[in-house]
């Protein structure tokens, strides 16, 4: 398997994938800070809010696009691999979040 994309086409994909990973990682870095202790909640929890409408449907987006630039034999590298891992972590991340929140 080759270190970086061969094609356009998977170069297209995964470099989408993986700044629509950044974004979702920047929209749920608030959550993450609260859910560890080093921020308080805002008024309303604006930061799950972010997090859960902005966050995790652009974690999806990336999934998707590098989840297309995975499957294929042609387009498949090492850096979609990487990635795809990367957003599958963020995606069970929630499960950290909801078992360390309190009730």
């Amino acid at each position: 398997m080759p270190r970086f994309p061969q094609t356009f086409a998977a170069w297209l994909l995964t470099v989408l994938g993986s700044l629509l990973l950044l974004i979702a990682l920047v929209l749920h870095w608030g959550m993450y800070l609260v859910v560890f202790g080093h921020k308080t909640v805002s008024p309303g929890g604006g930061e799950f809010a972010v997090a859960l409408f902005g966050g995790l449907p652009a974690t999806l987006l990336a999934s998707a696009c590098l989840g297309i630039a995975s499957s294929r034999p042609v387009w498949r590298s090492t850096a979609s691999v990487m990635a795809i891992g990367a957003a599958g972590a963020l995606l069970l991340s929630w499960v950290l979040v909801i078992v360390l929140w309190p009730r």
